[in-house]
């Protein structure tokens, strides 16, 4: 897919001295307005100069009038001679749901239908991936680790599987909680993705 890019102007200086700049880069102006956050230049070459109350400056207009003013004020301000240029844009591969999970089989394949149902199917559970050769960590990392961008967001199921108590109450204040891989997991998925 081929799709147009630009790079944006800004205008540094007062934004009342636009009118003047313009008249520097020898562009003659045919019709000025304001309207709502913009000023609106209409050029006698068919183009048209956008100034935004931020600074950022839009041309509009045929090709060739739009590439000569772009040139024009891209100079003027110092900078690269702004071209529309044609890039390939790759095909992204879909990205990957990471889906964490403790014992609670029912519930992880819930999750997978409720997934299915809405059309997200790409999802990845690390249990279904095995024979890779991989340590679990060095999975977790190739999957959602730093750098990485094939995991969109990342789904965990905080599901009671463990039972555990803190050393001041003992075993008399026991709770269920979640495995603690699944913390682990849910704390990498925190660092880099969206839970």
């Amino acid at each position: 897919m081929l799709e147009n890019t630009e790079m944006a102007l800004k205008y540094p200086h007062p934004l009342d001295t636009f009118h003047k700049f313009l008249a520097d880069c020898e562009l003659e102006i045919e019709q000025h307005c304001a309207e709502g956050n913009k000023e609106c230049f209409r050029l006698t070459n068919g183009a048209i100069v956008n100034l935004y109350s931020n600074g950022t400056v839009q041309i509009q207009g045929v090709k060739t009038s739009k590439s000569k003013v772009e040139v024009l004020i891209g100079e003027r301000l110092g900078t690269a001679p702004v071209q529309a240029t044609q890039v390939q844009i790759a095909q992204e591969q879909p990205k990957k749901i990471f889906i964490v999970h403790g014992h609670d089989h029912a519930a992880k394949e819930q999750l997978e239908l409720i997934l299915h149902k809405l059309g997200l199917p790409d999802h990845f559970i690390l249990q279904n991936n095995g024979g890779t050769g991989l340590t679990i960590i060095e999975e977790l990392e190739r999957e959602i680790g730093q750098g990485q961008t094939a995991t969109r967001f990342g789904i965990v199921l905080l599901t009671p599987d463990d039972m555990g108590y803190s050393k001041k109450e003992g075993e008399t204040g026991v709770q269920p909680r979640a495995r603690q891989n699944v913390v682990l997991e849910m704390g990498m998925l925190l660092s880099e993705t969206v839970i």
